[in-house]
């Protein structure tokens, strides 16, 4: 059963079969629109507001930018980027996530997830919109973890 996306700025962590990593996403820079959304490791509390995200009617909103998760272009494709950008008011299909079973989902196609681009572990990797799997999934699934400050 998964947990809801509601507690205050959860921390998001991923799961890849090679290392477990933190990886809340981190913004470069941080108030520019349309900057990636990478993996990073988990940073102290003292300055982690980059890495923390609030969940309302399907925005994923960053503490730090005030900005949302989107996708570059605002295509729903696989293979676009995902990176940060003022909430819209209109047209917002784009911007809206779901949460269900480990998978951080576009509510207007649930076949599209987030996902970690070619697996990778490295720190700086890129986070991409990507088809939905069954199988070999770990760079799909994603905990929202409370943080308590």
């Amino acid at each position: 059963m998964s947990r809801p996306l509601c507690p205050r700025w959860p921390r998001i962590v991923g799961d890849s079969s090679r290392v477990f990593f933190f990886s809340s996403f981190l913004l470069r820079p941080v108030h520019q629109v349309d900057a990636n959304i990478i993996v990073w490791e988990q940073k102290g509390a003292d300055d982690n507001d980059n890495q923390l995200w609030s969940y309302d009617d399907g925005f994923l909103t960053n503490k730090k930018s005030g900005m949302v998760l989107d996708i570059r272009g605002g295509d729903l494709k696989a293979d676009k980027e995902i990176v940060q950008y003022d909430r819209k008011l209109t047209q917002t299909l784009n911007q809206r996530f779901g949460y269900r079973d480990g998978y951080i989902y576009m509510r207007a196609d649930p076949r599209l997830v987030l996902d970690i681009k070619g697996d990778d572990t490295e720190k700086g990797a890129k986070v991409i919109l990507y088809q939905r799997k069954s199988e070999d999934n770990d760079n799909q699934q994603w905990e929202i973890e409370p943080f308590e400050a």
